[in-house]
């Protein structure tokens, strides 16, 4: 795709989104198809990709690195370490996401917009904690493979 192909897509996103919160504002109170946690669901519908990439962004600097640096740290790649094929991966991280919908869909009229995006980071914290111990247990249970060089005659 390129990076002019991921900035319009992300371009795109953001005007989608910024429409949605608008629309939904000028609904009437009593519309049934109001959402009054509108924020949290335009969060919750990228929530994937705005944890993966502040997570990384957060252990590059954490390490004192640049948070544009290239490595295998995204969620992704951590769960192709694990063993996954990228379809699973896919299936994976779209029932995250249908997930993390539904509850803040369910939970609209409960909670305010704070306390449901606070319940959203403690959920992606804890998952994505879990697959860095169970990849760092993968990593230390793991075999090495030898790989012998063969000679050139």
């Amino acid at each position: 795709m390129g990076d002019t192909g991921s900035l319009f897509i992300g371009f795109f996103c953001a005007v989608i989104l910024i429409t949605f919160l608008n629309k939904n504002e000028s609904l009437p109170l009593n519309e049934m198809y109001r959402i009054s946690n509108s924020v949290s669901l335009a969060m919750v519908l990228f929530i994937y990709p705005i944890f993966d990439t502040s997570r990384i962004m957060f252990i590059r600097m954490s390490q004192r690195r640049s948070p544009f640096a290239p490595d295998k740290l995204h969620i992704h790649s951590l769960l192709l370490r694990l063993g996954l094929k990228h379809y699973q991966i896919a299936i994976f991280v779209n029932i995250f996401s249908i997930i993390a919908i539904f509850a803040c869909l369910m939970l609209d009229r409960l909670i305010l917009d704070c306390v449901s995006i606070l319940i959203g980071l403690i959920f992606c914290l804890t998952i994505s904690f879990f697959i860095s111990k169970r990849v760092k247990k993968f990593k230390s249970t793991r075999k090495s493979i030898a790989i012998k060089k063969r000679k050139r005659k």
